[in-house]
């Protein structure tokens, strides 16, 4: 008797890949991205075209941070099964990262055309749009996502995400706390907590907050950033230091964000404290301009305008043609009394990027020092059609002291008020 084997056979291999594609998505939920990598391709060898499989070794590749990988095979998928809403949303959530936002925006977008209720994906078009600057339309969005979020359970989370970034503080406060009283990622929780009693500012309480979530997830570097933010206003601006120079080792994108807060802290934090996290910030981004720039403002502050005049040259050959580096440098030179170098440097400035009011003042301020009385008030006067508190600002400045019992000086500062 002949026996037929072949539906045996491929019923046991059908039931061997599902159990497969079970344990794969298992070790991806577990965070274990390279197990479920290596189960996703043991059954693409066999399965190519397996839709599944794909989704997973994407997601695996997308969590191990090899993005060129996972962007190929979320378009496998796509290619595949077109109308996969999933593979659309996490596929934009690549692109997101790679910073392609207008095809990310594209993905989102058809993830809710073919789910309406995934919150995730009007929460990413609103980040997107956030961060475009158009805020009411990112507000719709939010807004969106939370009618598609009941409360409970993990979405308190997502809710005080959205509600603080929505400016509802009170209700954001009160959804962190259920999710940290949920266990629900309670890390985030703490930081997202955090984040909301600064923007409310109790910046002491905030602060406790950011501590909690870094002993939860020390690696997590917005965390160690966010609470810089609450130490600095707080005016603990060693500490708060401390914390930019880790979340700098932590995360290298922060480096932007970081060097924001970097004015303040050459006016307010202890110089040595500045100097350390410009080091750790000039080995993140080697070649920098801005490092030898910050140099330089920090050593005008403690009084050493020679000094701060060779930061300025090296932040120039960086990046010849800043204006603002220019136009500091322009001011140094005025400082040590070079006056025809800082000439130079305004002229420059005139010529590259036109009729800046604050160029033609620099100049006004050196011709004055020169005693060149009728080139500094046809210079003033230019700046002051562009800027006209230029004009109360040279009032009190002393450059023009040489110049200031000239009638025709005083004729165009007694015109400022005149509209």
């Amino acid at each position: 008797m002949d026996h037929d084997f072949g539906f045996f056979l491929e019923e046991k291999d059908q039931d061997e890949k599902a159990a497969n594609l079970r344990r794969a998505h298992l070790a991806l939920v577990q965070g274990n991205h390279r197990e479920a990598l290596h189960l996703a391709e043991e059954i693409l060898e066999h399965s190519p075209l397996d839709v599944d499989a794909l989704n997973l070794a994407a997601a695996a590749s997308f969590n191990l941070d090899e993005l060129s990988v996972a962007a190929v095979l979320f378009r496998k998928v796509l290619l595949y099964d077109p109308d996969n809403a999933g593979a659309h949303h996490n596929y934009g959530i690549l692109l997101e990262r790679q910073g392609k936002l207008n095809e990310a925006v594209t993905h989102f977008q058809r993830c809710i055309q073919l789910q309406p209720d995934f919150p995730e994906s009007y929460i990413h078009l609103g980040n997107i749009l956030e961060n475009l600057r158009q805020e009411k339309e990112a507000a719709d969005f939010y807004r969106q996502a939370l009618q598609r979020l009941p409360e409970g359970g993990e979405n308190y989370f997502q809710r005080g995400y959205l509600l603080n970034r929505l400016g509802e503080f009170e209700q954001a406060l009160e959804n962190f706390q259920r999710s940290i009283a949920a266990h629900c990622q309670e890390a985030a929780s703490y930081n997202g907590l955090g984040y909301v009693l600064s923007a409310l500012y109790r910046d002491a309480e905030a602060l406790v907050n950011f501590n909690r979530a870094i002993a939860l997830h020390p690696e997590d570097a917005s965390f160690h950033f966010n609470r810089g933010l609450s130490l600095l206003r707080l005016k603990n601006y060693r500490e708060g230091i401390e914390s930019f120079i880790c979340a700098l080792e932590l995360s290298a994108p922060l480096w932007g964000a970081v060097m924001e807060n970097v004015r303040l802290l050459i006016e307010k934090a202890p110089p040595d404290a500045v100097q350390e996290l410009l080091d750790q910030a000039e080995k993140v981004r080697s070649g920098s301009p801005e490092i030898p720039f910050f140099r330089a403002l920090l050593l005008l502050e403690e009084g050493h305008p020679e000094e701060a005049l060779s930061g300025l040259e090296e932040s120039l050959k960086r990046n010849p043609g800043s204006i603002q580096v220019l136009h500091l440098k322009g001011t140094v030179l005025r400082q040590l009394k070079r006056y025809d170098a800082a000439l130079d440097c305004f002229d420059t400035i005139l010529g590259r990027a036109g009729d800046i009011p604050l160029a033609h003042y620099g100049r006004a301020a050196v011709l004055a020092l020169q005693g060149r009385t009728g080139d500094a008030i046809a210079a003033l006067t230019a700046a002051s059609q562009k800027d006209r508190q230029l004009l109360d600002r040279a009032w009190e400045d002393s450059a023009f002291d040489p110049i200031r019992q000239d009638p025709a000086f005083l004729r165009l500062i007694r015109a400022r008020n005149v509209s």
